[in-house]
């Protein structure tokens, strides 16, 4: 849900607590997100959550170490595109972490930050670079955009 000042006030009013939790652009992000969570929850919550936060960086941890010594040309080109809005997204996404963490490169990091409200010229220009891996949150219309396009 999206509030404003007034939206806070008139929960508040009403004896409901507010919390703004809206920080989820980097791993980082997410885990204080998850702290903050368990500690309004208490009890077990907040040790759970330092669990699965050691377990998310031990797993980041792991990845990264086999991943390190990729070289350029081993490096797996990924183009995370959302058809919903016509974007994708930028070097600032969770996405374009787990991407890079994961030893890929994510082709829309390169775009300039007006860039993101793809077009099928910009999406052109991406998928002419060797693409790998395409990420979609809707196949049918990505799959249309991309007709033609072998990314194995």
């Amino acid at each position: 849900m999206m509030f404003d000042e007034n939206s806070k006030a008139q929960l508040e009013s009403a004896g409901i607590a507010v919390v703004k939790i809206d920080k989820f652009q980097s791993i980082k992000e997410i885990q204080d997100s998850f702290s903050k969570i368990a500690e309004i929850w208490g009890e077990k919550s907040v040790k759970r959550a330092h669990e699965f936060n050691e377990y998310f960086n031990d797993n980041i941890k792991f990845v990264s170490q086999k991943t390190a010594n990729l070289t350029p040309k081993k490096r797996v080109l990924v183009l995370n595109y959302n058809s919903g809005n016509f974007s994708t997204i930028s070097s600032k996404d969770i996405g374009a972490e787990y991407i890079s963490v994961a030893g890929g490169i994510n082709l829309s990091s390169e775009l300039s930050d007006g860039d993101f409200k793809i077009s099928k010229a910009i999406l052109a220009k991406l998928t002419k670079k060797n693409l790998h891996y395409k990420i979609s949150n809707f196949k049918e219309l990505m799959s249309k955009h991309l007709q033609g396009f072998d990314a194995s």
